[in-house]
Parts: C-alpha cells; structure tokens; sequence
C-alpha cells in the first residue's frame, strides 16, 4: 500500500486526515495550515479509528472568533482573514468554509486545495 502524499507541500508523507479540509497533511503542513478558524477542524492521525481525539498538541490555544463560522464569509463586511486573523479578508472559499487575506489565499491554496473555488469578497 502506497503512503498518502501531503496535499498541501505534495512532498512528505501524509499523518494526519483533516475531514473539514477533505485532504491530508504532513505534520508541518496541518499545522501550518490549522492556524485561526481552522484551529478546530476534526482531524485524525492517519491509521487511527476516526472517533479518535486530535492530539492536544495540535490545538492551538483558544482564541475568540473574529466572526461567526455560520456566515458565509463573502457577507460579512470587512471580514478579517481566518488564516492569519490580522489582514482584512479579499477571498472566500466555499471548500474551505473560510475567508483570507491574499497573502494567506497563496499559501492556503496549493497543492490539491489549488483548485478551490474562490470568490472575491465584495464583488
């Protein structure tokens, strides 16, 4: 059986499984990428029964929500990106159920999450 391949770097292994992202993660990529409102994605080490916890290590500390997930992203005005949670968002993604920055969208959205719908916020 072949090693699942990161979908982020599309260089290293694969350990971790992300259900709300649909793609896994090298250990550096899923946290890299499980940063803001991300931080609670449901994700599972690869191997393991998916009712297992997500190591604690991987949850960052808690931090108030800068917007309501229920909203979609590309309605609230002046929304902050969900990545980096200090930029003022410019793109939506529907796959991701999150807004960024476009710094952020180009580092969020390579490898197999590249072809990601996104929409523009406030056109």
């Amino acid at each position: 059986v072949k090693a699942a391949i990161c979908g982020m770097c599309e260089v290293e292994k694969a350990i971790f499984s992300c259900h709300d992202c649909s793609d896994v993660f090298c250990e550096e990529c899923d946290l890299d990428m499980h940063t803001g409102s991300s931080k609670n994605h449901k994700r599972t080490k690869i191997g393991e029964e998916p009712s297992a916890k997500p190591k604690e290590a991987l949850k960052p500390e808690a931090k108030p929500e800068l917007s309501s997930p229920r909203k979609p992203a590309a309605k609230v005005k002046a929304a902050i990106c969900g990545m980096c949670e200090v930029e003022k968002a410019t793109v939506s993604c529907a796959q991701c159920s999150d807004a960024f920055c476009d710094e952020c969208d180009l580092d969020m959205h390579t490898g197999s999450s590249r072809n990601h719908k996104r929409i523009k916020i406030g056109e």
